[in-house]
């Protein structure tokens, strides 16, 4: 059996990563416009990105007025976000998450979700997201995308598995030539 850590470190294997010269992932550009849409109040909102990675989608937020929280257990991928109005918290998204109840307006999580392996840590990662997005609040998952047939299926599968969130909006994308499924999912109001 492959190591859990082995896909997301063959990720930024030889890489050095400089989130301000990458674009942002088309899941952020989709949340984005989500967000918009709904009139959503956007400057100045605390946003969570959970398994950052190299920070690209921390650095698009935090240029569109966001107060972003990059969230990775590898300190040296995130290196220098700060320099890009970036607060970066370095610990795995499995763990204890070191934030006040209700602290963020929105979520987001492209591919990290996804990556882990433990039916536990899974579940304690969706309690503190339940515990520090604010109610109403929307979250962003990204996932690989199902087979062609089964996009609806996914998204009902992964509605169900964060129970007191309801499905919001749902797309398909293009990824550096990996099909991702991207679901906002909004925290229900107490």
């Amino acid at each position: 059996m492959e190591n859990p850590d082995t896909p997301w470190l063959r990720e930024y294997e030889g890489r050095s990563p400089k989130p301000f010269t990458q674009p942002p992932s088309p899941a952020a550009v989709f949340f984005l416009k989500f967000l918009e849409s709904k009139g959503a109040r956007t400057a100045g909102a605390t946003l969570a990105d959970i398994g950052c990675g190299s920070g690209r989608d921390s650095v698009f937020f935090a240029r569109n007025g966001f107060e972003v929280h990059a969230i990775d257990r590898d300190s040296s991928v995130t290196e220098g976000l700060d320099m890009h109005s970036v607060r970066v918290h370095c610990h795995s998204a499995m763990d204890a998450w070191l934030f006040e109840d209700a602290f963020f307006d929105f979520a987001i999580d492209v591919l990290c979700y996804g990556q882990e392996q433990d039916a536990e840590g899974k579940r304690f990662y969706r309690r503190e997201l339940k515990r520090t997005l604010k109610p109403g609040g929307y979250y962003l998952l990204c996932v690989p995308a199902p087979p062609p047939a089964s996009p609806g299926a996914a998204a009902i599968r992964i509605a169900k598995e964060f129970s007191g969130f309801t499905a919001a909006a749902s797309e398909e994308s293009d990824d550096a030539g990996k099909r991702v499924l991207s679901i906002v999912l909004q925290a229900k109001a107490i």
